[in-house]
């Protein structure tokens, strides 16, 4: 499986580089104005003065059981866990503000809101299910994106962010099998990491006779040990696009991500032993390759000239989870923007 990761982050890396030389070789002039898929966080340079306020919908959805890449069913869970999961909706809002004091510099305020649903049942008691629901803000994130090259065919930009943990990691709740009384929730039922986390990246935009194309490498880096004694695990993503705007008011793209998350470091003592393995801090590791599809459209006059609305689903085409771990089958993001 390392030598899985490792394939896909030098395929990535060769990619970005093959960009980068075509844009060298080109006359340095200004390229024009791009969009990349709305799913993609930091991935623009604003111009000098420019303010842009966003708001992104995300949903996730997820269900039936993965160990590796291969379904487990419930009543093998059953047989080792006290509660068996079986579904899990995440729903992001998330609200962004961008200002570029200077023409190569951005900063970007973002923070997001969560609604977490977990339908879960008692090993014992399989026609007892339940559905846990947690609401609330996460980690808030300071992002500034550099501008360190840009001729007529792309631009490159690095992403320094830092994220601080204004989500919560004490969510309690009644379980299946708690009697009614609250008990610490699993990790992915929390809101925030409980830790200042570093989140380096870089960013490439290309244009060519219309479309318009771009590479990033992020990471999510988590510094020192949180309140609850663990480290999330870190975490990285590494995205390619492709998109045409085929008018002044409509566009579309495809992109496929690559997602790695590893297993935290120490564990929530709250939640031991592991009633279930979404409250194993050694099964919450996965890898993940989706295939995403965007359309936009943009408001070309009147008082909200550029406002931009865009649509973006895809699913997985390929997950290994160091399960059992609940499946991903399909996520949406959908967004406004707005640039001024």
């Amino acid at each position: 499986m390392d030598r899985q990761v490792y394939g896909v982050g030098w395929i990535g890396f060769s990619v970005l580089m093959f960009l980068l030389s075509l844009s060298v070789q080109a006359d340095e002039s200004a390229m024009p104005e791009v969009q990349p898929p709305i799913g993609v966080f930091g991935s623009t340079i604003h111009a000098q003065g420019d303010v842009m306020l966003s708001y992104r919908f995300n949903r996730d959805d997820y269900k039936g059981l993965l160990v590796g890449r291969n379904s487990v069913s419930d009543a093998f869970v059953a047989s080792e866990y006290a509660v068996v999961p079986t579904a899990l909706r995440v729903t992001e809002h998330v609200f962004e503000a961008m200002w570029a004091p200077v023409e190569e510099f951005t900063v970007v305020v973002s923070l997001p809101f969560y609604e977490k649903s977990l339908d879960w049942y008692a090993s014992t008691n399989p026609s007892g299910a339940s559905t846990t629901t947690v609401k609330g803000f996460g980690d808030i994130s300071l992002n500034f994106l550099y501008r360190v090259f840009e001729d007529k065919n792309g631009r490159l930009h690095l992403n320094l962010g830092l994220g601080f943990p204004s989500g919560s990691i004490q969510e309690s709740a009644p379980t299946p099998i708690s009697n009614g009384q609250l008990e610490r929730l699993p990790y992915v039922m929390q809101l925030g990491s409980g830790t200042i986390d570093l989140k380096p990246g870089v960013t490439y935009n290309g244009y060519w006779k219309g479309f318009q194309w771009g590479a990033q490498l992020l990471g999510t880096l988590h510094a020192g040990t949180n309140s609850q004694q663990y480290t999330m695990g870190n975490e990285y993503s590494m995205t390619g696009w492709l998109g045409r705007k085929w008018t002044r008011w409509f566009g579309t793209g495809f992109r496929l991500v690559w997602q790695q998350v590893f297993n935290p470091e120490g564990e929530d003592v709250r939640l031991l032993p592991p009633e279930s393995p979404l409250s194993d801090s050694r099964l919450q590791a996965s890898r993940r390759l989706d295939a995403l599809f965007g359309i936009d459209f943009y408001l070309t006059g009147g008082r909200l000239k550029g406002l931009r609305l865009s649509v973006e689903a895809g699913l997985p085409a390929f997950q290994s989870l160091d399960g059992p771990q609940l499946r991903n089958r399909w996520g949406v993001t959908a967004g406004l923007q707005y640039a001024f």
